[in-house]
């Protein structure tokens, strides 16, 4: 004898939530005869969590660290002292939390995770418990009017001389610009560089890639990795040519902000990459540090693209350039600034948290066009469970210690695709 149906449901469902909201929905559990049944409890967590192993010959090290950002419990029904009887008939069992401030956006890598987690568990004595469990994205405000940097152009220029059979070739040029620093997933960045090939063999090709840059942060070790986030790439360039790059549109997709944010094991940070590939070996490449926010800028030029490009975001393409109208200042920025970790931060509520409009965002933004939201454009790396899924809920059985978040999850995030 057991539950006819068990399952977790948000309502309202919003596909990103941020700190000082309210979550709220119900446990939805059905019985066809009374059932025995101690408690049913819903617990909501958020933490973060680093590991990797290393090898050393016949020997192995593993790294790890944890953060935790939230965990409430809260008892949606309780049998009496003389019955623990849940009652024939569906039932509803309301439950809300207010998400605290300070959360880290959701995160998903190949080492490392931040993730938010709401698991409704029927206590039932002399059986297993029965639970469902979700994930739900959090993110984290990153307003890039807030960051001065993110209105500065980038600039940079690079000569990288390779070899070939202990023979020593002419350099191979590298510069690129863009007309700003900061961007939000949705846009594009204008690019415009060059690459002059002074070598005596042929560029198989070059390409423009943003690259995300994690740190993993460890009491007794860090680790780096690198992803690719987007890629636009050309043909190849005889030797003794000139190829231009003209305000080329490179999009941005659906990715967590610059720098993760409130979490200290997991570092983020984005660069624009132009790259000059010769041979298996023979790679001559230049990097820009860009910044990536939540909150588009103010009075921005607009950096859509074509509605027919889109969907090949988080891809590899061929170039897109956006109408001659784009200028760009010839002179190189001044590139001293540094770039800080994390940028002021709107003002804080001391207690009721601030309301939220039908977008979701906070009112301090009520004038921000409305966001879409998007998976993480590596969400094809994991196993994705969603959230949100229609269809009859899942029953499962588990031990009273059961907490196992291993398993894949596709985070959301706000993208801009009507700036």
């Amino acid at each position: 004898m057991g539950f006819d149906s068990f399952q977790l449901v948000l309502d309202p469902h919003q596909p990103v939530y941020f700190s000082g909201q309210v979550l709220k929905g119900y446990v939805l559990c059905s019985a066809s005869e009374p059932l025995s049944c101690k408690k049913i409890t819903v617990k909501v967590k958020g933490k973060a969590k680093v590991q990797w192993t290393e090898s050393h010959g016949k020997n192995s090290s593993t790294y790890s660290a944890k953060e935790k950002y939230l965990e409430v419990r809260h008892q949606v029904w309780c049998g009496s002292e003389n019955d623990n009887k849940l009652p024939v008939g569906e039932h509803r069992l309301p439950f809300s939390v207010v998400l605290p401030l300070g959360l880290p956006s959701s995160f998903e890598s190949t080492a490392g995770r931040v993730r938010y987690s709401l698991k409704a568990e029927a206590d039932q004595p002399w059986s297993l418990d029965v639970l469902d469990k979700k994930y739900f994205s959090v993110n984290c405000i990153y307003d890039l009017n807030i960051n001065p940097l993110s209105r500065r152009q980038i600039y940079g220029e690079k000569n990288k001389t390779l070899c070939c059979l202990c023979c020593v070739q002419g350099p191979i040029h590298l510069m690129m610009r863009a007309d700003r620093t900061g961007y939000v997933p949705g846009e594009s960045i204008v690019l415009s560089g060059e690459v002059v090939n002074n070598s005596r063999s042929t560029i198989k090709y070059s390409e423009v890639k943003i690259m995300q840059q994690i740190k993993y942060i460890t009491p007794n070790k860090s680790k780096s990795e690198i992803r690719t986030v987007q890629r636009v790439y050309r043909p190849q360039i005889q030797a003794g040519e000139r190829d231009e790059w003209a305000a080329i549109l490179v999009p941005i997709p659906a990715v967590p902000s610059s720098f993760l944010q409130h979490c200290n094991i997991i570092e983020i940070h984005y660069c624009v990459r132009l790259m000059a590939k010769l041979g298996m070996c023979k790679v001559a490449k230049l990097d820009l540090p860009i910044i990536i926010g939540s909150i588009p800028l103010r009075n921005a030029p607009s950096t859509q693209l074509p509605e027919g490009e889109r969907a090949v975001m988080g891809g590899t393409i061929l170039t897109t350039s956006l109408s001659q109208t784009h200028q760009f200042n010839s002179n190189p920025p001044n590139l001293n600034l540094p770039v800080p970790r994390h940028p002021s931060a709107p003002p804080t509520y001391d207690s009721a948290p601030p309301p939220y409009s039908d977008t979701f965002l906070p009112d301090d933004y009520k004038n921000v066009s409305p966001p879409s939201y998007a998976s993480c454009v590596f969400s094809q790396d994991v196993h994705t469970r969603a959230m949100g899924r229609q269809g009859p809920a899942r029953q499962t059985h588990s031990s009273h210690n059961s907490d196992n978040d291993d398993g894949g999850f596709a985070p959301q995030y706000i993208t801009f695709d009507n700036l």
